[in-house]
Order: C-alpha cells, then sequence, then structure tokens
C-alpha cells in the first residue's frame, strides 16, 4: 500500500501503541513511508507482531518495544528506550492500543470489563503522561491521536458491544478535554467504523455493511491530522467509514 505523502513529517518521530498489527501497524507504515522515525509499542508477542517488527526494522526507520501501557513501569521503560535511541523529542503519538469486549453487561464479569477500560482509558492516559514530556518544545508542531470507535457514539450503540462502546466514548470525551489541556498541541480522535482487522471476524455483522474499511483507510485519515493540511483541527472525532446503522 502506497499512503499519501506529507514532506513536512519527514524526520518526525512518532511512538504508536499497539503498532505491529491492524490498523497499529497500517498507521506504523503509513509514518515509515512518509520518512518518519516510528516507535511502536506493543504488548502480545505472537507471530503476527514478530513478523511485522522484522520486516519494518530491516526496510524502515522502525523500532519496536514490547511493553503493556497499563504497567507501572510503562513511563520507566518509554523513556528508557527513548534514550537509549537518542531521541529527546517526540512529535506524534497515535494511542491505538485496545481490546474487545462481547457481551452482555449483565452477564458480563467484573475482570474483563476492567481490563478493556484499563487498556482502553487509562492506557491512552498512561502513554500521555509518559510522553507528553518528549513533546513540550514547538506545541503546535506536536500532535496526539486516540483511535476511538464508532461504537462510542450513542447511535451506534448496540447489544454485546456496551463495554467496548462506553470504553471508547471515554476515550472520545477525553481527547476533548486533552485538546483543551494540552493546547495549543492538537489533539484528535478518529473512530473507524467496522474495519478488515484480526479483531473483526463477525460475518454477520460485516454482511451488513454497504462497505468496509482497511486499516489504510484509518491510516491516511491519521496521516492528514498530524500532518499541516490539518493544522487548525484540534478536539475533534472524525468517524471513518460507511455502514447501514444497527436496527
Amino acid at each position: 500500500m502506497k499512503y499519501i505523502r506529507y514532506p513536512e513529517l519527514e524526520n518526525q518521530v512518532a511512538v504508536v501503541t499497539g503498532g505491529t498489527r491492524g490498523i497499529g501497524l497500517a498507521i506504523s507504515e503509513a509514518f515509515c513511508q512518509n520518512g518518519m522515525l516510528v516507535m511502536a509499542v506493543y504488548r502480545a508477542k505472537n507471530e503476527e507482531a514478530e513478523k511485522a517488527v522484522v520486516e519494518f526494522r530491516d526496510k524502515y526507520s522502525f523500532r519496536a518495544i514490547r511493553c503493556d501501557v497499563t504497567a507501572n513501569n510503562f513511563k520507566t521503560m518509554i523513556c528508557s528506550y527513548l534514550a537509549l535511541l537518542g531521541i529527546s523529542e517526540v512529535n506524534v503519538l497515535v494511542n491505538n492500543a485496545g481490546i474487545v469486549h462481547r457481551g452482555k453487561i449483565i452477564n458480563s464479569e467484573m475482570a474483563p470489563m476492567r481490563a478493556v477500560f484499563e487498556t482502553n482509558v487509562l492506557g491512552a492516559i498512561n502513554a500521555v503522561q509518559a510522553l507528553a514530556p518528549f513533546m513540550k518544545n514547538n506545541l503546535r508542531q506536536k500532535s496526539i491521536i486516540n483511535i476511538g470507535s464508532t461504537r462510542g457514539h450513542d447511535h451506534y450503540a448496540i447489544q454485546n458491544s456496551g463495554i467496548y462502546g462506553a470504553s471508547k466514548a471515554a476515550l472520545i470525551h477525553l481527547t476533548k478535554t486533552m485538546a483543551f489541556e494540552l493546547a495549543p498541541m492538537r489533539v484528535n480522535s478518529v473512530s473507524p467504523d467496522r474495519t478488515r482487522t484480526t479483531l473483526t471476524t463477525d460475518s454477520n455483522l460485516i454482511a451488513e455493511l454497504i462497505d468496509i474499511n482497511n486499516p489504510s483507510d484509518i491510516a491516511n485519515m491519521v496521516l492528514f491530522l498530524v500532518s499541516n493540511a490539518a493544522r487548525t483541527i484540534t478536539g475533534k472525532d472524525i468517524m471513518v467509514g460507511s455502514s447501514i446503522r444497527p436496527k
């Protein structure tokens, strides 16, 4: 996949959580193709992630660190790794790490529900707190993108996705708050509709869609939002995708 090129992004530094598969991997590649140094954060050690790390490391200015955005030592690990790479400034942070929860609220156990909020909401906050000190200079040139979901919007609320949707609604709200608190840094969220990733396996739901996103569709929107073309856009949530609303 060849991505749109934004010359001003060349030589910038980006950190992408959940950056070794699915939407996160597409975002990492889009940044790499724009000449950025990309540091991907990933938690799960699996064949897909390890393959991507090796392939991208050999092909691009790409580094990866395996750690959990919810861990107490996340900040220490990230700061240490950036220092090891000689990086003192980060231009872009993409909070993409997330987990899905399916099931009716009344039947869901507390532990998996808590895990969703710890990763999807508190994990994003943890990453912002860790990396904000690296983004304090030339704030107008810095950008944070949170990956939300259309499930975080009230008109997309459907059964069995209440916990996941609530976590993404919280992240979308936090995006708007961060935009005020971190200004003039730009903070936006991108909310994909159904997207072809390993997390989307429900063929019945996919069959309802007029068109389904590819990860590259999300990556191109993220590219736009971190570019100078979007210099006046902040505190916004951009929904990406075209679908029939759930009945």
